[in-house]
C-alpha cells in the first residue's frame, strides 16, 4: 500500500495592501525628512520655499500613512507586521514634525 503525502495549505492570512502603504510611506517621510534636515543644513538654516513646501507635503504624507495604517487594523485575518511599523513610524514621524513646525512658528 502506498501512502499518499499530506499536502497542507495555508490559507486566510495576507498581507494588507493599507498597512504596506503605511509602511512604504513611513520609509519615504524619514528619507525625506532627512534629506530635507542635510540640505538646510548645508544653507545654514536659510531655506527658501520649496524646502518648505517639500516639509508640509512630508507632513501631509505622514498623515496619510498614519490613518491608512489605522484603516488597515479594521480588515480581517491580515499579518499585523506592516501596519504596526508603519503607524509607528508614522505617528512618531507626525509628531516629530508638528513639533518641528509650532518651533518654527514660535522661534
Amino acid at each position: 500500500m502506498i501512502l499518499k503525502k499530506a499536502k497542507y495549505k495555508f490559507k486566510g492570512r495576507v498581507h494588507s495592501k493599507n498597512g504596506i502603504l503605511s509602511f512604504l510611506l513611513g520609509i519615504a517621510v524619514i528619507i525625506s525628512f532627512f534629506t530635507i534636515s542635510i540640505i538646510s543644513g548645508i544653507n545654514k538654516g536659510q531655506g527658501d520655499i520649496v524646502l518648505g513646501a517639500i516639509g508640509i507635503t512630508t507632513f501631509l504624507a505622514s498623515v496619510y500613512g498614519f490613518l491608512a495604517g489605522y484603516k488597515s487594523f479594521q480588515e480581517k485575518d491580515i499579518y499585523l507586521v506592516a501596519p504596526i511599523l508603519g503607524i509607528g513610524i508614522n505617528g512618531i514621524m507626525l509628531i516629530s514634525l508638528f513639533c518641528l513646525y509650532i518651533l518654527g512658528i514660535v522661534l
